[in-house]
């Protein structure tokens, strides 16, 4: 889902949502000891494999049956509509939790230089000792990266869209970091609605 080449600065990732929608009847819809596959969207099948395991992971935490749709189809097969849908029939998959990754961007703030001057001003000759000593701060920068992300829950025995939410995330640094704080992020959002419940 995403491949971090730059350095990044040393503040605490955090993901929140944008905007969410869910269809009127999504509380009705409890995936709780079913089969949902875990689908990230990304050309890159080795990121791809390890985003979908890590999403598999989550969905297992909160009661479901997670499965990582690379298990269930091949690489060679993942563009063909009709064979997947097949794959997951065969497999037993009811709904389907896709995230894909819609934008990146970098937001910079410029920290201003401080100067703090230690000069006693009361006479020449104690200013004249005084300010050659002084502390100073130059001014920095901050590039804090943006990641936006889609996330989308399909009832497949509806082949309908229940729920969706899109998320955006500072300064990611893992994959698996990242849809660790997706699927919580968005859990609280779906538990709301009772689309997600936590295994008892």
């Amino acid at each position: 889902m995403l491949a971090v080449t730059l350095a990044l600065p040393a503040h605490a990732a955090s993901t929140k949502f944008k905007s969410t929608w869910k269809s009127p009847d999504a509380a009705s819809v409890d995936l709780r000891g079913q089969k949902v596959g875990a689908l990230i969207i990304r050309k890159d099948n080795m990121s791809r494999q390890d985003a979908e395991y890590a999403l598999a992971g989550e969905l297992v935490a909160r009661g479901m049956q997670g499965v990582a749709v690379y298990t269930i189809v091949p690489e060679n097969e993942m563009r063909d509509r009709e064979l997947v849908k097949a794959r997951l029939a065969q497999a037993g998959i009811v709904a389907v939790v896709v995230m894909r990754e819609i934008d990146q961007s970098s937001a910079v703030t410029e920290s201003p230089a401080m100067f703090y001057a230690t000069a006693s001003y009361n006479t020449f000759w104690g200013y004249y000792d005084s300010s050659w000593t002084y502390l100073y701060s130059p001014s920095y920068l901050n590039i804090d990266r943006i990641v936006n992300v889609e996330t989308l829950v399909y009832d497949l025995r509806q082949d309908k869209l229940v729920w969706a939410g899109t998320s955006e995330s500072t300064n990611p640094t893992m994959v698996v970091k990242l849809i660790k704080d997706l699927v919580a992020t968005a859990g609280k959002e779906m538990k709301k609605q009772g689309l997600v419940r936590p295994r008892k």
